[in-house]
């Protein structure tokens, strides 16, 4: 078993109540896999996707690296380095400019 899935059993088995905010990023753990080397979407992608969707109508489908950074407690590094990965997917689309704008696919 991966120290995640420890993590994952531990939380839900303990009953703890979470905020509205930890629980949305708990499930999105929860659902994100990661990738072995198949192609697939990675735990942090996955994270990306889930924090578009959410947000996807308050920003109009219009997020800069920065922005998803916020959601998530990360850095804009991070995630235009997982946006990489996601426009390869076809997940995500890529618009030019500066800033640059990513819009979800999916």
């Amino acid at each position: 078993m991966s120290k995640k899935e420890i993590f994952i059993n531990e939380i839900e088995a303990s009953g703890i109540i979470l905020s509205e905010d930890a629980a949305a990023y708990f499930e999105s753990l929860k659902a994100a896999k990661k990738s072995n080397g198949d192609g697939g979407i990675t735990e942090k992608g996955q994270m990306i996707v889930d924090a578009m969707k959410e947000h996807k109508d308050e920003r109009d489908n219009l997020f800069t690296a920065a922005d998803i950074a916020d959601y998530l407690g990360s850095t804009p590094r991070q995630v235009s380095g997982a946006m990489r990965k996601l426009i390869s997917l076809e997940l995500v689309s890529k618009k030019e400019g500066k800033p640059v704008y990513y819009s979800l696919e999916v």
